[in-house]
């Protein structure tokens, strides 16, 4: 079986199940999307962690489950 459908039937399983929600799953095929750096929290370790990745990593914390992580 194709690793793609393999999936898409497991998110559409963990979706129906309510173990993962719309806006996680949403957030992990699109991630962050951050119009305004100046808003973020600045980033800790900009040697070794990207712009982009650091955008992700602020735009995950504003997702119920994972508030605090940048803290």
């Amino acid at each position: 079986m194709d690793d793609g459908l393999l999936l898409q039937i497991l998110s559409k399983i963990l979706l129906l199940s309510g173990e993962i929600t719309n806006e996680e799953w949403q957030f992990f095929l699109k991630g962050a999307i951050v119009l305004d750096r100046t808003k973020q929290p600045p980033n800790p370790a900009p040697l070794w962690i990207k712009e982009e990745a650091w955008d992700n990593v602020t735009g995950l914390a504003e997702i119920s489950p994972f508030e605090g992580l940048v803290s």
